[in-house]
């Protein structure tokens, strides 16, 4: 058997082989049953007991396989435990979570990676080694297949397959999501957003869903920031993503001319025009400028969304793609986009007064943070972060807040540029600089939400961008996923996507 990285797998929620070669003492003196190991730039607390050695490490917001778990004994209840007698700290669910132990911060879970090669020996008659894979090793998956597997072909000559580790889908939406699949479409109450049909005017190749932002701190990542690394560090803002484009379409049967519909009827010529498009983070909602009768946040065209998009629209070239954050609050609600255990995400904006205009800057705002420009034949062109910044400022429109823009080395000169750790270290610094606002109230938010984080994106990596989230939002929002509330960002996320 051998453990990898599957078709479906989400690197931030990835398992990753880390070589622990010490620890560090805990923060609190008086504490002498723990002690602290470093993962990349987190700190994971563990028993007093543990080893140096190869582990298995889980990041925050993961979920780990029930079998496992209860293989391990690792579930509080000890009913699910294969030994009953035996219990863990883990709940029902199996998520991660960051938490505080004695006051020292612990974000993920340790696993000895003899404990995993003990559970495919006794589950599978089988073993992994721990020598076969090398330290920073990222996977999601355990497979046993024939010779000959294609990993390009997944299906083929797969003889047993058990996923170890996926993204935390809470119950609630996970069931959402079921019944969308079932349904064949949005469990939103009133209409459709658009029917699929319209959706899928959009030529094949023009639109581009967004990539995932990595997650800097996993072992994996600390070192995409080099102390050469020319970097945008920006504030990090919860609200929920839009896509505004203009691109290449297929025309529609009314759009056409009756040359056009004889072709298309004919020869299967399909004729095309550039239109705009309106998306979420993960899907294409509308391939026109009216964008329907049911806007997501709000009544007709006049919901959130649907505004945002119709203030952009101006600004579109062909072929051009604006990738943005939009927070604040809904048209005719008091409830802002997001709100952390009653705390509301407002970024300085007031919810509607009857009879007033939902206008940009006092009720919603746009936050943009990346610019593609697509050609015909599919080719992307990226904008940098200071284009990004210098087209926004010409046209009157916001960019997303910048903290810092230089080398990395110059944001922290204390820091040896020789060490090989000086990533790990710059990162720390980062997660814990309240220049930057971190583990402080968001310096945007009137409610005294706790900030996010921050964003730092590569002049010289183009396109890619890393996060930092506080631990203060962190909590809130598992505090969130614990009550149910399904987060607006992922409320478009297929369960076939992450599960």
């Amino acid at each position: 058997m051998r453990l990898i990285k599957s078709v479906k797998a989400n690197d931030n929620y990835c398992a990753v082989v880390v070589d622990i070669k010490d620890f560090a003492p805990h923060s609190n003196p008086t504490t002498t049953s723990l002690k602290v190991a470093s993962v990349g730039a987190f700190d994971v607390v563990v028993s007093i007991d543990e080893q140096p050695g190869k582990f298995v490490y889980f990041p925050v917001s993961s979920q780990i396989n029930g079998s496992l778990l209860s293989y391990l004994c690792l579930y509080r209840h000890s009913h699910l435990n294969e030994d009953p007698n035996r219990t863990g700290f883990f709940e029902d669910n199996g998520r991660v979570k960051g938490i505080r132990l004695r006051g020292q911060v612990s974000m993920g879970f340790l696993l000895r990676f003899d404990d995993l090669r003990n559970f495919v020996v006794n589950n599978f008659n089988d073993e992994i080694n721990a020598e076969d894979y090398d330290d920073g090793y990222v996977f999601d998956t355990l497979i046993d297949y024939k010779e000959g597997y294609d990993p390009e072909n997944p299906d083929k000559d797969l003889v047993k397959e058990l996923r170890l580790v996926k993204k935390y889908v809470n119950v609630r939406q996970a069931r959402n999501e079921a019944r969308k699949a079932m349904t064949g479409g949005d469990t939103r109450k009133g209409k459709r957003f658009r029917t699929r049909g319209e959706v899928d005017r959009v030529v094949p190749g023009q639109w581009k869903q967004h990539y995932n932002t990595t997650i800097l701190s996993k072992p994996e990542n600390v070192w995409l920031v080099k102390p050469d690394s020319f970097i945008h560090i920006s504030d990090k803002w919860d609200g929920t993503q839009g896509v505004s484009s203009y691109l290449l379409c297929y025309k529609s049967k009314d759009a056409m001319t009756w040359r056009e519909r004889i072709a298309n009827f004919l020869f299967g010529e399909r004729p095309t025009q550039y239109e705009y498009v309106l998306a979420s983070h993960r899907k294409i909602l509308s391939s026109d400028a009216t964008v329907g009768d049911s806007g997501f946040h709000g009544p007709g065209e006049k919901g959130a969304r649907v505004e945002a998009h119709k203030q952009l629209i101006p600004f579109l070239r062909k072929g051009m793609t604006i990738y943005y954050e939009l927070a604040g609050y809904p048209i005719n609600s008091n409830k802002a986009f997001q709100t952390r255990q009653g705390l509301a995400m407002d970024y300085g904006c007031v919810p509607m007064k009857e009879g007033e205009v939902y206008t940009l800057g006092v009720h919603y705002k746009i936050y943009i943070f990346r610019i593609t420009v697509t050609n015909e034949d599919g080719d992307v062109f990226e904008f940098s972060p200071t284009d990004v910044q210098n087209w926004c400022k010409y046209n009157g429109l916001m960019p997303v807040i910048e903290r810092y823009v230089g080398l990395a080395k110059d944001l922290y000169p204390d820091l040896d540029v020789d060490d090989p750790e000086w990533s790990k270290h710059f990162l720390k610094r980062l997660a814990n600089d309240e220049n930057f606002f971190m583990e402080k109230d968001s310096p945007d938010c009137l409610s005294g939400a706790p900030h996010e984080g921050v964003v730092i994106r590569f002049e010289d990596m183009l396109p890619h961008a890393g996060k930092i989230k506080t631990f203060r939002f962190c909590n809130r929002e598992q505090a969130d996923e614990d009550a149910g509330v399904i987060d607006i960002e992922n409320d478009d996320i297929d369960v076939d996507e992450e599960n």
